[in-house]
């Protein structure tokens, strides 16, 4: 959930669900303006969430929470 956002950035089906996955992957193809949405928005998303300067935002606030809560003890 925290990387394909069902029917933003990607569809998402039930594990082991072969048919679902497969329609899922037809309806892409069969709407090339869709997939190239959930591109740029996963992209993005990605840039955002996962690249150096989101990862090192994240790191930033799980020291922050730690800290505060090391000196409020």
């Amino acid at each position: 959930s925290e990387v394909v956002q069902d029917g933003r950035t990607g569809l998402l089906v039930d594990p082991g669900d072969a048919g679902a996955l497969a329609e899922a992957i037809a309806s892409l193809l069969a709407d090339g303006d869709r997939l190239g949405r959930f591109a740029a928005a996963a992209r993005k998303h990605a840039r955002a969430n996962f690249g150096w300067d989101g990862v090192a935002e994240q790191v930033r606030r799980v020291y922050r929470s730690v800290g505060a809560t090391r000196w409020s003890t």
